[in-house]
C-alpha cells in the first residue's frame, strides 16, 4: 500500500527562538512499513522549507508557521499515495495546525482515511477525533506495530469491520457516534529489531546544513535515540501516556555503528540524543563511551533531554566529557524537597548537584530546567528554588531555563485541574496558549498563590540572579558571551535574548533564527 506521513509545520510564538530537529519519529514510521512491502511518502513541514517563517491567524497573533504552509503541505501529496494519509502531532501547541491540516487533506482528497498519532494524540484520543472530525482512525503510543496492523487491515478492506478493529490493538475511532478505544498494544522490547530511520526519504541535507539542534551549536548534526521511554511517573509529564512508563534501551554497540554510519554517509560528527531519560544505567552509558573510545571516533554528542543524575558520578562525567560528550541538560525542576515529593519529581537535590558539578569539572557544557507555579507549589517553595539557583550559579553551571508551569494533556495535573474545575474543554485559545511556557513576556498561572505578573516576575528574577551570580564568580563567561554574539552561536539562553533585542532594535520584530536571517510571508492561503 502507498502511504503519505506528514510531520506538520511548528507552531512558534513570534518572540521564541525554533528548535529545527529533524523528525525521527516519522523517519522510524517510515523505515518500518517499507521494510513491511509498503511504500511511503513522508513530507516534512518544518524540513522542506526550514528557513521559512509564514504568519498563522491564532488569537495570540504573533504566531507564525515554521516551515511550509498548509496549502504547501497538501500541495506536496501525491496523488498515488494519497489514499492513507498519516499525520503526526507531537506537541499540543499543534494541535490547532494538525486541525486545519486534516481538513484541508480532506477537502483535496475526500476519499483520503486519516490516521493520527504522537503525543497529543495519545494523550487526547476522543477530544481529538471529536474536535477535528476528519480522523478515521488513531494510533495510541508508540507508533510502528499498531500503525502496521492497521495499514494491513485497510489494505484488505476490513477496515469497516468493527470485529476485525476491536482486535487491532493501539487504536482509536468512532463507530457512528460511539467512541472505541482498543487494548494498548505491548510496547516494542527489542528496539535493535527496527529498521534504522529511513532518513532518505527526509531532506536531512536541510538539517544538517542549518547546523543546529536540541543542544549548543555543534555543526552537521543528527539525531540519535538510545532508549525510549521513562521510568519516573512525574505528576506535570505527559510522556506516561505515551510510552507507559518503561524504559527500553538499544545494545550501545548498535548505537556506536548507527553513530559511526552518519559519519561516513552524512559527515555529520555531532550527535543529539533524542532519548526521554537518556541516562539511567551507568553500565550503558560506560559501554557506550568504551565502544567510542575503543573506535576513536572523533564525535560529538549531547544529552539535552532531562538528563538524571543518579548515574553519572565522576567517574561517568570524565568518561562522557572524553568522548565527545559537550552539553548535558538536569531537569530538576525545583529546588524544594517537599514540592518534588508533591510531583513525584524521585532525586534527592543533594546527589543531583555533585552529579553536575562533577560534568563541570570534566569540562562538559551543564544547564538546568527548572519550572515554577505548580499548583501545589508555596512561596517557601519559591525561596527553596531560588537559594538552589544561586547554588548551582557558584558551583559553575553554565546556563539555566525558568520555564512556567503548564498542564499539558496526558498529566496527571491536567486531569486533576480539570477535574477541579480549573481547566474547561481545551479549545484552541488553550493550545495556543501552551506555548507560553517559553516565553519571557508572558506567563498564565495556576497556582492561585501566584498572579500572572507575580509569577512571570519570579522567573526574571531567577534568571537574573542565576546570570548575575554566575558571572560575579566566573568572569571569564562575559568574553565567550561576546565571542559567540560575534560569532552568531547561541550556547546560553542569555545569548539568545541579547541576539533577539539587538534584532529589535533594528527594526526586525520576529524570531531570531540562531544564525540565519528569516523570511516572514504573508498568511498562508
Amino acid at each position: 500500500m502507498k502511504i503519505t506521513l506528514i510531520r506538520t509545520s511548528e507552531l512558534v510564538p513570534g518572540s521564541s527562538n525554533a528548535l529545527t530537529t529533524p523528525p525521527v519519529g516519522i523517519a522510524y514510521l517510515a523505515a518500518y512499513l517499507e521494510a513491511n512491502k509498503h511504500e511511503t511518502q513522508v513530507i516534512d513541514g518544518v524540513g522542506e522549507n526550514i528557513q521559512n517563517y509564514s504568519r498563522f491567524s491564532s488569537p495570540m497573533n504573533d504566531s507564525f508557521l515554521h516551515g511550509l504552509n498548509l496549502s504547501e503541505m497538501v500541495g506536496h501529496i501525491h496523488e498515488d499515495y494519497s489514499g492513507l494519509v498519516g499525520i503526526s502531532c507531537m506537541f499540543s501547541q499543534d494541535w490547532p495546525v494538525a486541525k486545519q491540516l486534516i481538513e484541508r487533506v480532506k477537502l483535496s482528497f475526500p476519499h483520503s482515511l486519516i490516521v493520527c498519532g504522537g503525543e497529543h494524540i495519545s494523550a487526547l484520543p476522543e477530544f481529538s477525533i471529536r474536535d477535528s472530525g476528519e480522523i478515521d482512525f488513531c494510533v495510541i503510543g508508540e507508533g510502528e506495530q499498531p500503525l502496521l496492523q492497521l495499514v494491513d487491515l485497510i489494505e484488505a478492506g476490513r477496515h469497516r469491520d468493527i470485529e476485525a478493529l476491536g482486535k487491532t490493538h493501539g487504536i482509536a475511532f468512532l463507530s457512528g457516534e460511539k467512541f472505541i478505544q482498543t487494548k494498548p498494544f505491548s510496547r516494542k522490547q527489542n528496539l535493535d529489531d527496527l529498521p534504522l530511520p529511513a532518513w532518505n526519504k527526509v531532506p536531512i541535507d536541510n538539517y544538517l546544513d542549518s547546523e543546529s539542534g536540541f543542544g549548543v551549536n555543534k555543526g552537521r548534526s543528527m539525531p540519535i535515540v538510545g532508549s525510549r521511554g521513562c521510568p519516573y511517573g512525574c505528576t506535570f509529564c505527559s510522556n506516561p501516556s505515551m510510552w507507559n512508563q518503561q524504559w527500553i534501551e538499544r545494545d550501545p554497540i548498535k548505537v556506536v555503528d548507527e553513530i559511526e554510519l552518519y559519519t561516513k554517509q552524512y559527515q555529520a560528527f555531532n550527535f543529539d540524543f533524542y532519548d526521554l531519560t537518556a541516562i539511567i544505567k551507568k553500565d550503558w552509558i560506560m559501554r557506550f563511551c568504551r565502544e567510542i573510545e575503543r573506535r576513536r571516533l572523533a564525535i560529538t554528542y549531547q544529552l539535552p533531554s532531562g538528563t538524571r543524575s543518579e548515574a553519572i558520578d565522576n567517574e561517568v562525567a570524565q568518561y562522557l566529557n572524553r568522548t565527545g560528550c559537550c552539553h548535558l541538560v538536569y531537569a530538576p525542576e525545583s529546588g524544594s524537597e517537599r514540592l518534588l515529593k508533591v510531583i513525584n519529581k524521585r532525586l534527592k537535590i543533594d546527589l543531583l548537584v555533585q552529579s553536575m558539578e562533577s560534568a563541570v569539572k570534566a569540562g562538559t557544557f551543564v544547564k538546568a530546567n527548572i519550572v515554577i507555579g505548580f499548583p501545589d507549589e508555596t512561596g517557601f517553595d519559591i525561596i527553596k528554588t531560588f537559594i538552589f539557583i544561586l547554588r548551582i550559579a557558584v558551583s559553575g553551571i553554565h546556563d539555566i531555563f525558568i520555564y512556567t508551569f503548564t498542564p499539558y494533556p496526558g498529566t496527571q495535573l491536567f486531569d486533576r485541574l480539570t477535574e477541579e474545575g480549573k481547566l474547561s474543554t481545551p479549545n484552541d485559545e488553550y493550545f495556543y496558549s501552551l506555548s507560553s511556557y517559553t516565553k519571557l513576556n508572558e506567563a498564565h498561572s495556576y497556582n492561585s498563590r501566584f498572579s500572572n505578573k507575580l509569577l512571570n516576575g519570579m522567573r526574571w528574577m531567577g534568571l537574573i540572579a542565576f546570570y548575575v551570580t554566575s558571572f560575579f564568580f566566573h568572569p571569564l563567561r562575559i568574553i565567550k558571551i561576546i565571542s559567540n554574539l560575534r560569532s552568531g552561536r547561541t550556547d546560553m539562553r542569555i545569548e539568545g535574548f541579547i541576539q533577539s533585542l539587538l534584532s529589535w532594535s533594528k527594526g526586525q520584530r520576529g524570531m531570531v533564527y540562531y544564525r540565519k536571517k528569516n523570511a516572514l510571508n504573508s498568511m498562508p492561503s
